[in-house]
């Protein structure tokens, strides 16, 4: 029986990006293996994420050696200590598969699912940047054919907790949930007016990201980023600035329901400001943090005039210093010596301030 095609040309369908828990190779299952075998094995579950495998790779270890880019030799000598150990097992049909593979690592399944929610996300923001925000309906937009329709933008995960992936619900950089967001309606297509209840902040968040995004793109353009189609970038960009500023924008649109979506977006990042791309937002912002320091700057230049005036007056005047001195340890019984030495200068600087206290 001819042995499977290699799966090198197979076309890349899973995550771009895959984790390890640090020390795995220190388990007992690996503990004692060469660094060839172990870095074999980590190329084995980098192929499988990237092309949503479920685990398994070609049986062949030649094959095998071509999907992963490794030498036959290589892989052949590292199959052995790794299916003797258990991390690896031949399957009913000879193919490799890793072990346990859906306790740990996502399944196909879910990769499809995640993938489909990113383009599902990119559509809903192509939609609030250009008919919601604008108020107007396109024919040719499902999202404006079926307003009340569910629209959710991310997969629930497939069970609780993460599988380390970083991707699937228990990350602090995943993505918001489906649940966590109300889609905008589309004002002119059934949709409740201003009339019957108060902007939703949801509404008026994904507006605002959807401009950020917007004006990320004009920039990126600006700075002469290659940009080979505008559609799936700008779907990035709108997927970027929603995990970083939906939570932070909606808690503004609650605090300021009357506030636009362009303010609100200038608000929290001046550079998306109108006209000129927020530049002068963006320097009164600078001129005011650098005022802000200065003064910080010239407290802590006061503090310490105040500090070396009162080491000085100390010098000077060893009485005052002894009677200080026993004023802090009265004050402070149980205080280390360190601790009283800065009580004294306190008192000394209170003092100077006013010399009758």
């Amino acid at each position: 029986m001819p042995r499977p095609a290699p799966s090198l040309s197979r076309q890349v369908k899973g995550l771009p990006r895959y984790y390890m828990d640090c020390g795995w190779y220190r388990h007992p299952r690996f503990a004692g293996l060469t660094p060839d075998a172990l870095f074999v094995f980590e190329a084995a579950v980098g192929y499988c994420t990237e092309h949503a495998t479920d685990g398994t790779m070609p049986g062949h270890h030649e094959d095998l050696a071509a999907a992963l880019g490794l030498r036959a030799s290589a892989v052949k000598k590292a199959l052995t200590p790794l299916l003797d150990r258990g991390a690896l097992s031949r399957t009913d049909s000879g193919e490799i598969a890793i072990r346990n593979w859906a306790e740990h690592n996502p399944t196909t399944a879910e990769v499809e699912a995640y993938n489909e929610a990113k383009s599902r996300s990119g559509a809903l923001g192509n939609h609030t940047r250009w008919h919601v925000a604008r108020g107007v309906t396109d024919p040719e937009c499902d999202l404006c054919a079926a307003p009340n329709s569910d629209r959710k933008c991310d997969p629930e995960p497939s069970q609780e907790g993460s599988h380390g992936m970083g991707w699937d619900g228990s990350s602090s950089s995943s993505p918001p949930r489906a649940t966590d967001r109300t889609p905008p309606d589309v004002a002119g297509a059934g949709a409740p007016t201003e009339e019957d209840q108060p902007p939703n902040p949801q509404t008026t968040a994904e507006a605002a990201i959807a401009h950020m995004a917007a004006c990320d793109l004009a920039r990126a353009r600006a700075d002469g980023v290659p940009i080979r189609t505008e559609a799936p970038y700008l779907a990035k960009l709108t997927e970027s600035r929603r995990i970083e500023n939906l939570d932070r924008l909606t808690e503004l649109a609650r605090q300021s329901p009357t506030a636009s979506p362009v303010d609100l977006a200038e608000r929290l990042d001046p550079t998306c400001g109108p006209l000129d791309g927020g530049a002068a937002r963006a320097d009164a912002a600078w001129h005011a943090d650098k005022a802000h320091l200065d003064a910080e700057a010239a407290d802590a230049e006061a503090q310490r005039a105040q500090r070396t005036a009162a080491l000085e007056l100390l010098g000077r005047e060893p009485q005052l210093e002894a009677d200080l001195t026993a004023k802090a340890r009265a004050e402070h019984p149980d205080a280390k010596p360190v601790v009283i030495r800065q009580h004294v200068i306190h008192l000394a600087i209170a003092h100077l301030e006013d010399p009758a206290a």
